[in-house]
């Protein structure tokens, strides 16, 4: 049995005493809410118990994805005005689905490459990665180079050659913009296809262009980038997309449109085999599911009591 709290421990270990301060005077209505209490705290822990004999669903795929979060990528031009970093993350989460018994592994890129995730099966771990993926802070950006991710793609490719009879997929998400004295280097980029198996550069972003609306600290303040006084519109770079794709041996698709990878996804399952097995040994299964039906039971119990005046 393992935890894993929602809220730290120690957080809920603060306001538990002044919970209590709170409590009714009146002997059973205090005796609830305490159980009240005490039904959080637990659910909050999410005590999780061990399932030694779970099967997952597994299959050959070792699927990276290669995410651009340079400030670029909050450009507000997707679908209205969301941003692309938002799209990105909604379509890796959709592909996680799609491509169900792969290992997953996330490579992020602004100023230097980052391995944000090894390769792994585990859902809870790829969906956290997932959402904490952020576009670099204003203050620290240097500028915009595609090559940036070559480092880092390199390192994980050659991690998953290392196992045998295994595809390796690559998706790679970016709008193309460069915004520094260089070009797409298709010589290194070129020096990774013999790695990838199949998969596709997403692009994204507008001709139009948009806003970017930045972190300017670490304190969580926010201001639209300027150029001259007005504010700056980035615009996706397809040229460079293209490139990249090219170098790599995959295909180029423009994601204005959620369902526009449906049919690349469609093509890689085509070749899968799909199996179950004892992937993870170490499996876990929630159990705070259990402990819900008893506090809402006492909170609508509590709700009712305090409309009658009781």
């Amino acid at each position: 049995m393992i935890i894993n709290p929602i809220i730290p421990v120690w957080v809920m270990l603060f306001f538990i005493p002044i919970f209590c301060v709170c409590l009714s005077h009146e002997k059973n209505k205090r005796i609830r809410q305490l159980i009240i209490i005490l039904l959080i705290f637990l659910i909050n822990l999410r005590v999780m118990v061990r399932d030694d004999n779970a099967e997952v669903i597994s299959n050959d795929l070792d699927v990276l994805f290669v995410v651009d979060n340079t400030i670029s990528m909050i450009a507000e031009d997707y679908n209205g005005d969301n941003t692309r970093l938002s799209a990105v993350k909604e379509d890796i989460k959709h592909i996680v689905e799609e491509l169900e018994g792969a290992k997953f592994s996330i490579v992020t890129f602004d100023n230097a490459p980052k391995i944000l995730l090894p390769y792994t099966r585990d859902k809870d771990i790829i969906y956290e990665s997932i959402n904490i993926i952020q576009a670099s802070t204003y203050v620290f950006a240097r500028g915009t180079t595609l090559n940036t991710a070559i480092q880092g793609m390199e390192t994980q490719l050659e991690s998953s050659s290392k196992s045998e009879n295994r595809a390796r997929i690559v998706f790679f998400f970016s709008d193309g913009e460069i915004t520094v004295e260089d070009k797409v280097d298709t010589r290194e980029f070129g020096a990774l296809k013999d790695y990838i198996s199949e998969g596709a550069v997403l692009g994204y972003g507008t001709d139009e262009g948009g806003h970017m609306y930045v972190r300017t600290d670490s304190f969580g303040s926010y201001q639209y980038v300027k150029y001259q006084g007005k504010k700056a519109v980035s615009k996706i770079d397809e040229n460079n997309l293209e490139l990249v794709s090219d170098s790599l041996g995959i295909d180029y698709i423009n994601m204005n449109k959620h369902s526009n990878i449906d049919k690349k996804l469609s093509n890689i399952k085509d070749g899968v085999t799909y199996k179950f097995d004892v992937v993870d040994k170490s499996s876990y299964q929630d159990t705070y599911y259990f402990l819900m039906v008893p506090l809402l039971g006492l909170l609508v119990y509590e709700f009712i009591n305090f409309r009658r005046g009781v």
